[in-house]
């Protein structure tokens, strides 16, 4: 079997023990209900698995390239200045490593600053150790927007098992996310607030879910 890298990320999520994740905030997960992950990296994954008669199958797509929605005044200076630079602003140009080095570089412009930092590890090794006010700034902007998009693809597919990060960059700075407005903006969805108030949100732990994920699915499709 050949599987997209992705689609074994998925197929952990099922399978994944509670020391393997690590909750941000409230919500409670239904059993078997549909699950999304999206995972900021090079670029930005996203999936979603459902379950069926055949067991848990993904839906695969192309969420990383939907379009970026400002939610607040400073979303509103990174997508102008993602429109300016490269005439669309998508959802990875903001959630991936190079968003990172996006946003930085907007929210440095809009204070009259110039840009020091070349890559998204510098911006965020400044924001942890909080030794540069725009690294930090930028680094709680990305973990707004991840959750906003978290609270989009809970509704999107009602996700009732739960939304999980997964990638390479979140899982660097765990306690920054709890700590962050991810959750209030996953749950800032109107009249749908109660709704996905529900929906349990992860950030994977396991370094090696791909892996775990990827047996998953090798034992489901190779079940007798």
């Amino acid at each position: 079997y050949v599987i997209n890298d992705f689609t074994a990320v998925a197929h952990s999520l099922p399978v994944l023990a509670q020391d393997q994740v690590v909750q941000i905030g409230e919500g409670t997960p239904v059993a078997e209900g549909n699950i999304a992950v999206f995972g900021p990296g090079t670029g930005l994954g996203v999936e979603h698995i459902t379950m069926t008669s055949s067991g848990w199958q993904t839906l695969d797509g192309e969420g990383g390239h939907t379009d970026f929605a400002p939610v607040d005044e400073t979303d509103v200076v990174v997508w102008r200045h993602l429109q300016k630079q490269f005439g669309r602003a998508s959802a990875e140009e903001v959630m991936s490593g190079r968003g990172l080095l996006n946003i930085y570089t907007a929210l440095a412009l809009h204070g009259g600053n110039t840009p020091v930092f070349t890559e998204p590890a510098q911006i965020t090794l400044a924001a942890l150790e909080n030794t540069c006010d725009i690294a930090v700034a930028t680094l709680t902007q990305f973990c707004r927007i991840m959750g906003s998009f978290a609270g989009n693809l809970a509704l999107n597919m009602a996700t009732t098992g739960g939304v999980f990060i997964g990638g390479g960059i979140a899982n660097r700075f765990p306690e920054f996310i709890k700590s962050s407005d991810f959750r209030a903006r996953f749950e800032a969805k109107g009249q749908m607030k109660h709704y996905v108030k529900d929906i349990p949100t992860y950030l994977i732990a396991e370094p090696d879910h791909g892996l775990l994920g990827a047996a998953a699915y090798l034992q489901q499709h190779t079940a007798s």
